[in-house]
């Protein structure tokens, strides 16, 4: 009988890139662009950090790079291939990395991070992307704390860090960004909706 002898996993990493372009106003559409497969996280790295990079935007569209996400996937190299993630990186459109991820963070607190470090406070207007749009929101509630969660009989979770971010309009109408799929506007936030935002902020009952 032949001996199956195991290998291995091969591991590709698929990179892409959110793109909006003007008006940088809150619901602007955002584009999904992948940017190829690459054979080692370094090489992905190296391209996305290259001058190259920088000119697969349109300037004169004033096209603007959000995200930039390397995703790791396992190859199975047997007779039934197929993908399975292993991991992710998310960079900002610098090539920063700002934040890791991989498969079984999540059992993790805040997958491994300090929750030291998270940069938003309640009241802090910032942007993500949500359902491929361009949204400027208020912070409602940043991520609960450990000693909150254990208080509650609660495990904590990957789930756990991420942020409560109200938009505009609906009071239903919300997201939930970690700390990295947030970021500082494009532009100026109108005085109009900066208001908005300021009434969404004061009918969020808030308590830690």
């Amino acid at each position: 009988m032949r001996r199956h002898i195991a290998r291995p996993p091969q591991t590709v990493f698929r990179a892409s890139v959110s793109v909006v372009k003007p008006p940088f106003v809150d619901g602007a559409l955002v584009e999904h662009r992948e940017l190829g497969l690459y054979s080692t996280l370094d090489s992905a790295l190296a391209w996305i950090r290259s001058p190259e990079f920088r000119e697969l935007f349109d300037e004169e569209e004033h096209e603007t790079p959000l995200r930039v996400g390397v995703a790791e996937h396992a190859l199975d190299v047997g007779p039934h291939s197929y993908d399975s993630f292993r991991g992710h990186v998310l960079l900002s459109p610098s090539g920063e990395v700002l934040e890791r991820t991989a498969r079984g963070d999540g059992e993790l607190p805040w997958a491994g991070r300090d929750p030291a470090t998270y940069r938003w406070r309640r009241g802090a207007i910032a942007a993500c992307v949500d359902n491929g749009r361009y949204r400027i929101g208020v912070v409602l509630a940043p991520p609960p704390s450990i000693d909150w969660l254990r208080r509650r009989g609660g495990e904590v979770t990957r789930m756990d860090d991420v942020s409560l971010l109200g938009f505009a309009g609906d009071n239903f109408d919300h997201d939930h960004p970690s700390d990295a799929e947030m970021f500082e506007p494009l532009v100026a936030v109108p005085e109009e909706l900066r208001l908005l935002l300021d009434e969404r902020l004061r009918g969020y009952h808030f308590a830690e």
